[in-house]
C-alpha cells in the first residue's frame, strides 16, 4: 500500500465546508480495502464519504475527508492525523500527520438583558457579549444617558469574551429620580468596543416620581408635613424640659482617662464557612454582619476564599449573620439552619466566634442540548430517553432525579431540564432504543446561566449480516470462503456442504457501519460486495453469485512487417494457474484466444515463436472482464557474427570483411588496437540463414562457409588465419 497527499498543511474556514484528499494505491497482487480514520478531531466535525474504499492490484483511488469546523472553533494551527489501513492485512497502515490551519473568524454581538424596566432611583441591568467566532475578544464595555441626568457604570469594564462563550457584565445606573409628576424616559446607550469592533444596544429606563401628579397626592403631602411639624416641635419641648445637669457635662470629665482608645484592638471576629446542599464550600459570596437591633444595614462584611471560608472583624455586640450573591436567594444564619428565626452570635472583645456551616443553595439551574443517533435515516424517529443524577466527591448518586416528560428529548433529540440544585456536579445518560447509552459528566454554577452541552452522538447496538452464495445455474455453492472487513474487524467463515448449504453469517457487529464481504472459491471468480448496516439493524444480504472461469483474452500476433505468425505459444500465468494456447496458422492467421480465466485477476501473457524475440505483457481483468483485442507484435531474432584476422598469431587491422547470404551482401574492415583487439570485426543483426565471410588482406583471400544460422545466435569466433605473411 502505497499513500500520498499533495498538501502538508490545509488551510481551513470555521463555519464553511472543505475536505482533504488522499492517493492510496495498492501494490498487492489481490484487491484490497483501505479504511481512513482521523486522529486528533472531533467526530462530529468531519465526515468520511466512502468508509471503505476497494483498491485493484498496482491501481489507485482517491480518499476524500470532508471537513467542517464549528464557527466557534478556534482559529490558529491544529495536529491531526489521518491513518489509513488495509482491511486486508489489519497491521499494514500509513499515517498523514497534516496541519489544520483555522483561519481567525471574528463575529460578537451585544445584548441587554432586559432591554427596558421602570425603576425608581437606580436600575441594574445585564449586557451580554456573545462571541459565536472562533477568536477571544476584549472589549471595553461602557455606557451613557444622552441628557446626563443620571451616572451610568459598567463592572467590569474591560471584558475578554472567549470564543463560542457568552460573557456577561454588569450596569449599573443611578440618578436622582421626579420627586412629583409624571414618569420620566431615560434612553441608557451601552457599547462595547475595540480597534476592530462597535457594538451598541440601548435599555429604556422609566423613572417613576417620588409623588405622582394628582390631587389626593398634594393632600397626603400635606398631611405629612403637618404631622412632622408637630412631632419635631414635641421633641424640642422635651429637650429643653431637661434638667441642666443632663445638658451638660463636667469640666473634669475623662481628665485621667486615657489619651487615645486602640479600637482594634478590642475586635472580635466571626468565623466561618458557607457551603452548599452538598457541604461544597462556595467562594466569592457576600457575608454579612448585621447588628442585634439596628436598621438593618450591614455593619461590616467579607468574602468567601475558594474553599466558602469567611473571617468578619467587628467590635464587640450582638450580631446576625447575612449572606447574599449572584445567583443566591440572600439569607439570614437561623438557629437551626431550617427555622425562620435569625441566630443571634454575640461576639467579645479580641475574640473569635466560630459559627456553624451556612448551608446554602444557589438558584435553579437548567442544562440543554441534542442527541444524534448515527445511521438514522431521516425518515425514523427514535425513542430517547434522558436520565440524570446528581455526582458528589467525584461518584455519583444511586437514585436519578425524577423528571417528568417536558425533559425528555423531543424526536429530534433536543431537550432540556430546568430545577436543578446549583451548585453541584451532575451525570447525564442519554440512550435511544437500538443505541448505546453515552454518559456526560457536567457542573452547574449559580450563575442562572444554562449549561449548554455539545451534541451528544450515540451509535447502534450489535447487528448481523446473513446471506447464501450460489453457483451461475443458481445452486449454492458450499466451501466457499467468506471474509469480513471493516477497519480492526476481520472475520472469516466458510460455507457449510451439507445442511444449510451455501449460507453464512456473521454477528455481534457493530452498527451503523460499511463492511467489506469478500467471496473466494478455487476455480471460481473472486466477489467483493459493499455491504451498509443500519443502526442496531440484522441484515439479509442479497445473494451473492460465483462464477467460473469467466475471463477471456484473445487478438493476434504479428510480425514487425505486420504479417500474421502462426504457431506462436501463448502462455497466460495467474493466481489461479497457467493457461497456454497457440495462435492459428489460418482461418484467421495469427489469431489466437485463452478462455476460462478466473476474474478478477492479473496475468503475465508471454508470447514465444522460434526466430523472434518472445514478449511479456501484463493484463489485469475486471470481474467477469474479458479483453477480446489484445494484439501483440513480435521482433524478429537476429544473430551475431564476430571474429578476427591473424597472420600466424598476430592480429591485423585494414583486413575487408565481406558477409553474404548470396543475395545480400555487407563489408567491414577489421580494427586497429592493442595486442588483445587488433583485427577484430562484428556483424549484428544477421537474420536467420547460411552465410559465406570472405576476407581479403591486400588480395590474399580467406573464405569461411557458416551453415544454418539461427537467430539470436552470438557466432564469436569466425576467424581468418594465413600461416606466412603475404608476398
Amino acid at each position: 500500500m502505497l499513500s500520498r497527499t499533495g498538501e502538508e498543511r490545509i488551510h481551513l474556514q470555521a463555519g464553511a465546508k472543505g475536505s482533504i484528499e488522499l492517493e492510496v494505491t495498492n501494490l498487492r497482487d489481490v484487491i484490497d480495502g483501505i479504511s481512513p480514520r482521523v486522529h486528533g478531531l472531533n467526530p462530529a466535525f468531519y465526515s468520511i464519504p466512502v468508509p471503505y474504499v476497494s483498491v485493484f492490484p498496482d491501481a489507485a483511488e482517491t480518499i476524500r475527508v470532508n471537513v467542517e469546523l464549528p464557527r466557534s472553533f478556534t482559529t490558529g494551527e491544529h495536529e491531526i492525523v489521518i491513518e489509513l489501513r488495509s482491511t486486508v492485512d489489519g497491521e499494514a497502515r500509513i499515517e498523514h500527520p497534516l496541519t489544520l490551519v483555522v483561519e481567525p473568524l471574528e463575529e460578537i454581538s451585544l445584548k441587554l438583558r432586559p432591554k427596558a424596566a421602570r425603576a425608581g432611583s437606580k436600575i441594574e441591568f445585564d449586557a451580554e457579549l456573545v462571541n459565536t467566532g472562533n477568536t477571544t475578544i476584549d472589549l471595553l464595555v461602557d455606557g451613557a444617558d444622552a441628557e446626563r441626568a443620571i451616572n451610568v457604570e459598567t463592572d467590569p469594564i474591560f471584558v475578554r469574551a472567549p470564543n463560542g462563550a457568552t460573557t456577561t457584565t454588569k450596569v449599573m445606573a443611578k440618578g436622582r429620580r421626579p420627586f412629583y409628576g409624571s414618569p420620566v424616559q431615560r434612553t441608557i446607550t451601552v457599547t462595547a468596543e475595540n480597534s476592530n469592533h462597535q457594538l451598541v444596544d440601548v435599555f429604556q429606563l422609566t423613572q417613576k416620581p417620588r409623588v405622582p401628579a394628582g390631587l389626593g397626592t398634594t393632600v397626603t403631602l400635606a398631611a405629612i408635613i403637618t404631622l412632622w411639624a408637630v412631632v419635631f416641635m414635641w421633641a424640642i419641648s422635651n429637650i429643653f424640659a431637661t434638667s441642666a445637669g443632663l445638658k451638660a457635662l463636667g469640666e473634669g470629665f475623662a481628665a485621667d482617662g486615657p489619651g487615645s482608645l486602640d479600637i482594634a484592638g478590642v475586635n472580635g471576629t466571626i468565623d466561618g464557612r458557607v457551603v452548599s446542599v452538598d457541604g461544597v464550600g462556595i467562594p466569592r459570596l457576600t457575608v454579612s454582619a448585621l447588628r442585634v437591633g439596628g436598621d438593618g444595614s450591614p455593619i461590616a462584611s467579607g468574602a468567601t476564599d475558594e474553599d466558602g471560608l469567611y473571617s468578619i472583624p467587628l467590635l464587640p455586640g450582638s450580631y446576625f449573620v447575612q449572606v447574599s450573591g449572584r445567583g443566591f436567594e440572600t439569607r439570614l444564619l437561623t438557629a437551626a439552619q431550617s427555622g425562620d428565626k435569625p441566630m443571634e452570635i454575640k461576639v467579645d472583645p479580641s475574640a473569635s466566634m466560630p459559627v456553624d456551616d451556612i448551608q446554602i443553595a444557589g438558584a435553579a439551574g437548567s442544562v440543554e442540548g441534542q442527541i444524534v443517533a448515527v445511521g438514522l435515516d431521516d425518515t425514523t424517529a427514535p425513542q430517547f430517553e434522558l436520565k440524570i443524577r446528581k455526582v458528589v466527591d467525584g461518584l455519583p448518586e444511586d437514585e436519578f432525579l425524577p423528571q417528568g416528560d417536558a425533559s425528555q428529548p423531543d424526536e429530534t433529540g433536543v431537550f432540556a431540564i430546568t430545577g436543578l440544585p446549583t451548585p453541584a456536579d451532575y451525570e447525564l445518560q442519554l440512550s435511544a432504543t437500538g443505541f448505546g447509552a453515552q454518559r456526560v459528566l457536567f457542573s452547574i454554577e449559580s450563575d442562572n446561566e444554562p449549561v449548554i452541552l455539545n451534541t451528544v452522538t450515540l451509535l447502534a447496538g450489535s447487528a448481523e449480516i446473513r446471506g447464501y452464495v450460489l453457483a451461475a445455474d443458481g445452486s449454492a455453492l458450499g466451501n466457499v470462503t467468506v471474509k469480513l472487513n471493516a477497519g480492526d474487524v476481520e472475520m472469516e467463515t466458510t460455507t457449510p456442504t451439507t445442511g444449510d448449504v451455501g449460507s453464512y453469517v456473521f454477528g455481534g457487529l457493530a452498527s451503523p457501519q460499511t463492511y467489506l464481504l469478500t467471496f473466494t472459491l478455487d476455480g471460481y471468480a473472486t466477489e467483493v460486495v459493499a455491504l451498509e448496516v443500519g443502526a442496531g439493524a440484522d441484515t439479509d444480504a442479497e445473494d451473492v453469485t460465483l462464477f467460473a472461469g469467466t475471463g477471456v483474452i484473445g487478438g493476434t500476433v504479428t510480425a514487425s512487417d505486420g504479417t500474421p505468425l502462426g504457431g506462436v505459444t501463448v502462455t497466460a500465468l495467474g493466481a489461479a494457474g497457467t493457461f497456454e494456447v497457440q495462435s492459428l496458422t489460418d482461418e484467421p492467421a495469427g489469431s489466437y484466444r485463452v478462455s476460462g480465466l478466473a476474474t478478477p485477476g492479473e496475468y503475465a501473457v508471454t508470447f514465444s515463436l522460434e526466430g523472434y524475440v518472445s514478449t511479456t505483457r501484463r493484463i489485469a481483468l475486471g470481474p467477469r472482464e474479458s479483453e477480446p483485442a489484445f494484439d501483440v507484435e513480435l521482433g524478429e531474432a537476429l544473430a551475431r557474427i564476430s571474429g578476427r584476422a591473424f597472420i600466424g598469431t598476430v592480429g591485423q587491422d585494414g583486413v575487408t570483411v565481406t558477409l553474404s547470404d548470396g543475395s545480400t551482401t555487407r563489408e567491414t574492415v577489421t580494427i586497429d588496437g592493442d595486442v588483445e583487439t587488433i583485427g577484430q570485426y562484428v556483424f549484428d543483426g544477421v537474420a536467420a540463414g547460411t552465410y559465406t565471410i570472405t576476407f581479403d588482406n591486400d588480395g590474399q583471400m580467406y573464405v569461411l562457409l557458416l551453415g544454418n544460422v539461427e537467430g539470436g545466435d552470438d557466432i564469436d569466433d569466425a576467424n581468418a588465419v594465413w600461416a606466412v605473411v603475404p608476398s
